[in-house]
């Protein structure tokens, strides 16, 4: 469990410094994060994200489709496939190119 916990951190550290590095928005080969599916921000002003870590949180941008099967699903793990990635100033936002439930439950 510690090392699955080290992996995803030192995964969401390396997303988040690539993220970071260079123009504002990324467009590469498809990477992945896992994590747990979670609402940030307060209404009307909610957007899906994934709880990568106790402190890292990855805003997604999904299609309705998506979002909507997302928000049925919060609080469960979720692997995310995407290739753009753009930092703002309120965080990392990753386009959605599909997301897999890794608990079923």
């Amino acid at each position: 469990m510690r090392t699955c916990t080290l992996f995803l951190a030192l995964g969401a550290a390396a997303l988040v410094l690539t993220a970071c590095t260079g123009s504002k928005e990324t467009d590469g080969p498809e990477r992945i994060v896992a994590g747990t599916i979670a609402t940030i921000g307060n209404e009307p002003f909610t957007r899906l994200a994934v709880r990568v870590d106790a402190g890292t949180m990855i805003s997604l941008k999904c299609d309705k489709e998506t979002s909507a099967s997302l928000m049925a699903n919060q609080g469960k793990r979720v692997k995310i496939h995407f290739k753009r990635s753009e930092q703002k100033p309120d965080g990392l936002f990753v386009t959605v190119l599909k997301a897999e439930l890794v608990d079923k439950n």
